[in-house]
């Protein structure tokens, strides 16, 4: 018996060229909502760029840069802004967070590169608030470059609009080295203790210019101030000379002439003689009791020097100093939309005048002209199909609305192909 071919009809091919414009569709529609929820650049964002102080009394100041902005409704989660910061600071902030009254976070803030530039992350307050502003603020030192000078500090925002405001320095004095000088300073000048405590402090002793017949440095943990311990692994011994620039320590060389004792909270250092002009620098390592990523914390320290000077005298000098993190922080808020509210119905069929349903209409609809009426069931019908759109539009990143909208195409796209399937079994029985 010969076997038949079966041959699509022209109605069934119809329906498959239906189902694949039905798939593109929702593909694209698909493919325009994964676009829609990449993170954009917003412009504008930063309104004004201020400098504290305007003029500073060394140029070892700290400067605080402090920002206002605001961002426009529909800024989504991973949205960012930026602005390049002056090319004179150092030691600032890498990270610092903006946080809204309720302590949750309004965007997140990171400093790198070179040259440097701030920029801030939207969170997900974004998508659940509108009318977002804030400020934010963090500190860097000037420089020793800066002595002197006035200043013109450059920020330029990701949108092109610059901010130049002025800083004043005073010229730098030359250290005294007929006395005994101690500082410090951070290891690492961009992280300050905050992610790494281990060795993050690094404190310098610096003796007289001699000569001298030697002396003694004792230094103790300070009782005042973060926690912190000696490293003594990290003790250095340099002899050299104040011939640097603003009579810094120069041209030193290692000196073996010392003898160190030191414990986690103790550290003694004797010395020998030297020559006139020469001067020796001793530094250590300071350990703190845990990283303090929040910023704006001191360390505390004070050593005694005994000199003992060329006729046998001995002159006892306590010297202090102190070492604080970068401060940085920042706040923003906005306010939840609230969705429109229908008006009650009474449900007697009572005229209600139409204007009133228009306050309780998203923005974009379309008003009805005064004077008509409705019914007050259709009025509540009518008023809460515009609050349910207004809410959708406002839900989650993309809205419920252009899902719903997919969703409903793959349906459509699914119904198709069973009909097709039934029109094919129903052509093979005949």
């Amino acid at each position: 018996m010969e076997q038949s071919t079966y041959r699509q009809p022209s109605g069934a091919r119809r329906f498959v060229l239906a189902i694949v414009a039905a798939v593109l569709l929702a593909a694209g529609l698909l493919v325009s909502l994964s676009g829609s929820a990449r993170a954009s650049v917003i412009d504008g964002a930063i309104k004004s760029v201020t400098v504290t102080p305007r003029s500073v009394t060394s140029y070892t100041d700290r400067i605080t840069t402090n920002v206002s902005w605001c961002v426009p409704d529909g800024t989504k989660p991973g949205d960012t802004f930026s602005m390049t910061i002056p090319g004179q600071f150092s030691d600032y902030p890498t990270s610092f967070a903006l946080k809204a009254a309720d302590g949750s976070v309004v965007a997140a803030a990171r400093i790198s590169g070179d040259p440097a530039v701030a920029t801030f992350t939207m969170s997900r307050y974004a998508a659940t608030h509108e009318g977002i502003c804030g400020t934010a603020f963090f500190t860097a030192n000037i420089g020793y470059q800066t002595a002197g000078t006035t200043q013109t500090l450059t920020y330029t925002t990701s949108a092109g609009q610059t901010f130049r405001p002025t800083v004043t320095v005073p010229a730098a004095t030359g250290i005294a080295r007929d006395v005994p000088h101690k500082w410090g300073h951070f290891s690492d000048g961009n992280d300050q203790c905050g992610a790494t405590a281990k060795d993050c402090v690094t404190w310098v002793f610096e003796t007289p210019v001699g000569p001298l017949d030697g002396g003694t440095i004792t230094d103790q943990v300070a009782a005042t101030g973060a926690a912190w311990t000696f490293d003594c692994a990290t003790v250095t011994a340099s002899i050299g000379n104040a011939t640097g620039g603003n009579n810094a320590f120069s041209q030193g060389v290692s000196y073996s002439g010392a003898t160190v004792t030191c414990t986690d909270d103790t550290l003694k250092i004797t010395y020998g003689a030297f020559d006139t002009n020469a001067m020796l620098q001793f530094t250590v390592k300071a350990t703190a009791a845990t990283a303090n990523p929040a910023g704006n914390i001191t360390y505390d320290n004070t050593a005694a020097f005994d000199l003992v000077g060329t006729d046998g005298e001995h002159r006892t000098v306590d010297s202090s100093t102190s070492v604080t993190s970068a401060n940085a922080g920042g706040n923003g808020n906005g306010t939840v939309p609230v969705a429109p509210t229908a008006p009650k119905s009474s449900g007697t069929g009572s005229s209600t005048d139409i204007s009133v349903l228009s306050t309780s209409r998203s923005s974009n609809s379309t008003s009805t002209p005064s004077g008509t009426t409705t019914s007050g069931p259709a009025a509540a019908t009518s008023a809460t199909t515009s609050s349910g759109t207004s809410a959708l539009a406002s839900t989650g990143i993309f809205g419920i609305g252009p899902m719903s909208g997919a969703a409903a195409v793959v349906l459509i796209a699914g119904g198709l192909v069973l009909m097709i399937g039934r029109r094919r079994r129903s052509a093979a029985r005949r």
